[in-house]
């Protein structure tokens, strides 16, 4: 039983259908994988924002929200008012400093790891992307400064639904692409 002839061989059907085994190409995929972003008309630009939007937020935190906001999210500072701390006792003062301190340690820790982020999107990107991407007006101060927010600013303004390329050899290889692809009916 379970599959199992009587001299421990196992049967046909166990073999095909067995308890781990997945149809061949038809393996699942990982749900939270981060597609390699392409550039054009057909671009997955939507699915890669989302999914490195989750990676982001669960690498980075609050760091991570720069890929839904395409700015920097940029915390409040405490205030003792917020806080509820009215009265001046040495307890609410050693409150409100650990709050100050804790918040001061937030904000490094978002700036440490800005070339992380940089890095993690640069590495979701597509040759074509890339190109796209190298050929931004800011592109020099972007990345001598490794800073994940003008990164993500030239990958959003080059990678909108219909964009064009600016690049000669991208046009070309498009061009090309559209012209295989006539046929006349």
């Amino acid at each position: 039983s379970g599959g199992r002839k009587q001299d421990g061989s196992r049967t046909w059907r166990s073999r095909r259908h067995g308890r781990n085994a997945a149809p061949a190409g038809l393996a699942k995929k990982n749900p939270e994988e981060i597609p390699l972003l392409r550039f054009g008309n057909n671009n997955n630009f939507h699915k890669f924002r989302e999914a490195l939007s989750k990676a982001a937020l669960r690498e980075y935190g609050h760091l991570g929200k720069l890929i839904e906001l395409e700015q920097y999210y940029s915390p409040n500072m405490p205030t003792r008012a917020a806080l509820g701390l009215t009265d001046d006792t040495e307890e609410n003062k050693l409150l409100f400093h650990e709050a100050v301190k804790s918040h001061l340690k937030m904000q490094t820790e978002m700036v440490m790891n800005q070339p992380k982020l940089y890095g993690m999107i640069w590495q979701y990107l597509s040759p074509e992307s890339m190109d796209e991407v190298k050929n931004h007006k800011e592109y020099r101060t972007f990345n001598d400064a490794k800073d994940p927010e003008g990164l993500w600013k030239a990958v959003v303004e080059t990678h909108k639904v219909h964009s064009l390329s600016k690049v000669p050899v991208v046009k070309k290889r498009s061009a090309r692409k559209e012209y295989q692809a006539l046929r006349q009916g």
